[in-house]
């Protein structure tokens, strides 16, 4: 039986190696449901189709991403949704979870919804008011998996890499649609690789890998307008965490050699306020902005510092965890943090 499935798999490669690459688009397709040539769907399955198998549970995983609205933190483990119950710190609770189509990346959470890039399942939309039992409403996605989202009064913004900055109208979280909008580079040599964006009020701050951090402006959700940037020692970000509030924006490096940059956005115009070393094998991992204090997560633990005065950043304390943060939240200067596992 065992020698019967393998050579089944060998023939079925064999196959579409000859065949060609429209061939493979077929038989992805008809193996997952989704057209790797389609640029944008919002029809995306919630999992793909399977013949005699079901999943029927999933649990544990690498966590890799957090958010907390209120009384909840909704966190990302492997493929799944978990909401989690922190109202008594003491004794958290998982009161809710959905399976997804990925590994979950990032979430954001606004007005009920969840919204989740989820990997090779795009970015789905997870109605959340009741907790107990949350479920998926849409999904939007592309060849292209969605890095990082931020949430505007109406319209989602996704880092989608190499496919740049992408905007999705989402007054109705329920039926999103798409939002004609391309990013103009000063230079035809310039692309975007939208790796994260984060928002504060009408400024989005797109970290790109290739063009460092892009500031727009977003007083027109549909329209944004490109106001300046900034690159990183003249290079641009690969990788990292970012955070903004009011004019004061930190960006904490992919590496040891770029360390937290500690940035001022006054007048529009960035501008490198200090810069803070770090460890050897250290990188950024994630960052909230809270009331003048910066909480920085990192490969080796937790960071925060006094950033009232940008020109002059205070570490005040450092915690050490030996399997790094891969993502945290703030909330009422209480942080919520992710550890690599559970």
């Amino acid at each position: 039986m065992m020698w019967v499935t393998v050579s089944a798999f060998i023939v079925v490669a064999a196959y579409v190696q000859s065949a060609g690459l429209w061939r493979l688009a077929a038989f992805t397709q008809w193996m997952t449901g989704y057209d790797i040539f389609s640029q944008k769907r919002f029809d995306i399955p919630r999992l793909p189709p399977s013949k005699n198998i079901d999943v029927v549970a999933q649990k544990g995983g690498k966590l890799s991403a957090i958010e907390v609205a209120g009384q909840y933190a909704y966190i990302g483990a492997g493929e799944t949704l978990l909401v989690v119950n922190i109202q008594d710190p003491k004794h958290i609770e998982t009161v809710g979870s959905l399976l997804l189509l990925g590994q979950i990346s990032n979430i954001k959470v606004e007005r009920n919804f969840a919204y989740v890039c989820n990997g090779r399942g795009g970015l789905r939309i997870i109605d959340v008011s009741r907790p107990d039992s949350p479920h998926e409403v849409a999904a939007y996605g592309h060849m292209a998996a969605p890095k990082n989202v931020a949430i505007g009064a109406e319209c989602a913004y996704i880092a989608s890499g190499m496919n740049g900055l992408e905007i999705i109208d989402v007054k109705n979280p329920t039926s999103p649609s798409t939002v004609n909008f391309k990013d103009t580079p000063e230079k035809s040599s310039e692309t975007m690789d939208a790796l994260n964006v984060c928002i504060d009020t009408d400024r989005l701050c797109v970290i790109d890998e290739d063009q460092g951090l892009r500031l727009f402006d977003i007083k027109n959700p549909r329209s944004p307008v490109k106001l300046g940037d900034w690159k990183a020692g003249g290079r641009g970000l690969r990788r990292g965490a970012a955070a903004v509030e009011g004019n004061t924006m930190v960006i904490a490096g992919d590496s040891p050699d770029a360390g937290i940059s500690i940035l001022s956005i006054e007048a529009n115009k960035p501008q490198l306020a200090s810069s803070l070393d770090v460890p050897t094998y250290w990188y950024g991992t994630g960052a909230k902005i809270r009331n003048g204090f910066a909480f920085i997560g990192t490969s080796s633990g937790l960071m925060i510092i006094d950033i009232h005065d940008r020109k002059k950043p205070k570490t005040l304390s450092t915690s050490t965890v030996v399997t790094g943060i891969v993502d945290l939240d703030v909330r009422r200067h209480k942080t919520v943090r992710d550890h690599k596992y559970r």
